[in-house]
């Protein structure tokens, strides 16, 4: 019962943590930082970790997501350098500059799920820890749905808005 309110009360915050007002960067950080913490409860609880367990788990898996975090974003800044009419106005080299640059970035990103999974191994028994792996893919599909669900319901509410096509029918 516990398991299903926490799974519940996520779902309906979800869009409120990610409700983009501004894409300043501090509202960006706030909203990740948001996430990054209501993660790392849905974790205490669906792993049912003790005290014990925690606090070392607390600050392996925050430095690990804050990492992460980074390298995607430098990920996402080369891949939409690499979009559409931008690439007409880059040069070969150039281009393949950055897709060196992206190939070493998930090489990054893979060595630092490595480091974490290294340290979580000795905090975490191994069910655990598999059990981890499984939740961590369950939040962030739940994070991907409500994603989608708010982009559908913006991109409606933009058509009806600026469609008169769309009005009520009489």
């Amino acid at each position: 019962m516990k398991k299903l309110i926490w799974i519940l009360a996520i779902a309906f915050m979800l869009p409120a943590w990610s409700q983009n007002k501004a894409d300043s960067p501090g509202n960006k950080e706030k909203r990740k930082k948001a996430v990054l913490e209501k993660k790392l409860a849905y974790m205490r609880e669906n792993l049912m970790l003790t005290d014990k367990e925690y606090k070392p788990f607390k600050d392996v898996f925050m430095q690990y997501e804050q990492e992460k975090w980074k390298l995607f974003d430098q990920k996402k800044q080369l891949m939409n350098a690499l979009r559409g009419k931008k690439t007409a106005d880059l040069s070969d080299a150039e281009i393949n500059q950055k897709l060196d640059e992206i190939i070493r970035l998930e090489e990054q990103i893979f060595l630092l799920k490595k480091d974490f999974h290294q340290k979580a191994k000795k905090i975490l028994p191994p069910r655990k820890l598999m059990r981890y792996y499984k939740e961590n893919m369950k939040f962030n599909r739940m994070l991907l749905k409500n994603k989608r669900k708010r982009s559908m319901r913006k991109n409606k509410m933009q058509h009806k808005k600026y469609n008169p096509a769309h009005s009520p029918r009489r």
